[in-house]
């Protein structure tokens, strides 16, 4: 079992998850400029405190802020001229936080494209393997994953190399005792699948 919570400690945001499958162990990383504290379930929130000013000294200063929605379209229109012919721009894309069982998603009646905040301090090829993916929807929007869904998906470059990038990342994550399930607060494929339009 596993929940959330939003604390702060020191004047800064921590996001707590906390989990009934970790026992000794306590991680941490930066999503969206906040820092995330992984915690067995046990311990108390005195316990917490003190880890998140630990774990905030070992990570450092917040990752830059560098990757915009606007940075996202940028790129967005990029991959559509160099891959897709000028075709498949989304009406819009942004970074999402709530995103937490796909690395991306697209409304294929609107256009709009929404990329999970996991990504951001991923490669840029990664990043873009799963934009490419999304705009692949909006081009082939009745097809799924199909044949034509996935003769577009190949012209991304680099996207078999990005998918065992991706799957690498859930995998650690499951031997880190975050194994995605319906109720995964850090929100990851199951290993094998792919990032998802609407149908995933």
């Amino acid at each position: 079992m596993k929940s959330e919570q939003r604390i702060t400690v020191d004047d800064q945001p921590v996001l707590v998850r906390r989990s009934s499958r970790r026992w000794k162990t306590v991680s941490a990383r930066w999503e969206g400029g906040v820092m995330c504290l992984a915690v067995p379930a046990t311990l108390s929130d005195k316990q917490v405190e003190s880890w998140a000013r630990k774990m905030r000294k070992r990570l450092g200063s917040k990752p830059s802020a560098a990757r915009s929605d606007e940075a996202l379209m940028r790129r967005a229109e990029e991959i559509s001229r160099e891959v897709f012919d000028g075709r498949g721009v989304p009406s819009s894309i942004r970074w999402v936080t709530n995103q937490r069982m796909r690395w991306g998603s697209a409304t294929l009646s609107t256009g709009a494209v929404r990329i999970s905040h996991l990504l951001e301090q991923m490669p840029q090829w990664v990043i873009d393997y799963v934009i490419g993916h999304e705009m692949a929807h909006l081009i082939v929007p009745k097809d799924g994953h199909g044949k034509w869904f996935k003769a577009f998906e190949r012209k991304i470059p680099r996207a078999a190399e990005a998918k065992a990038f991706l799957d690498g990342v859930v995998w650690a994550r499951r031997l880190g005792g975050e194994e995605p399930n319906g109720e995964d607060p850090n929100g990851d494929e199951p290993a094998g699948n792919e990032p998802g339009g609407e149908q995933v």
